[in-house]
């Protein structure tokens, strides 16, 4: 599997425990690679800050920004259908935002996660 994930790595920053990046849909073919790719980039920051036989553990919060639009959800490393979650997000900002404006990604963790 092809990714470009590493050109959204590549554009990642980290400021005060938030992990940001901004993407426009026109980046992506198909809710599929939407999915693939945001779900790799979620990976890669959990292996940056997190030991990964703790993911079960962790809930990142994620938030996508599309001019005033905001999509909220939690990533949760030990559920298999947030996959499915995220192609759903994908059609839900696809049927009211355009391709081509750029949208914004933070995510963060809080310490009562890790309970």
């Amino acid at each position: 599997m092809r990714h470009n994930n590493f050109k959204l790595i590549d554009r990642l920053i980290y400021s005060n425990g938030v992990a940001k990046i901004s993407f426009t849909l026109d980046e992506f073919q198909s809710p599929e690679a939407f999915s693939n790719e945001i779900t790799f980039f979620l990976l890669h920051i959990a292996k940056i800050w997190f030991n990964p036989k703790e993911f079960r553990y962790i809930i990142l919060h994620v938030e996508l920004y599309n001019n005033k639009t905001l999509v909220e959800t939690t990533f949760n490393y030990g559920l298999s259908n947030d996959i499915a979650k995220f192609k759903q997000i994908f059609k839900e900002l696809k049927a009211y935002a355009s391709r081509d404006k750029n949208f914004i990604i933070k995510v963060w963790f809080n310490e009562e996660d890790l309970g």
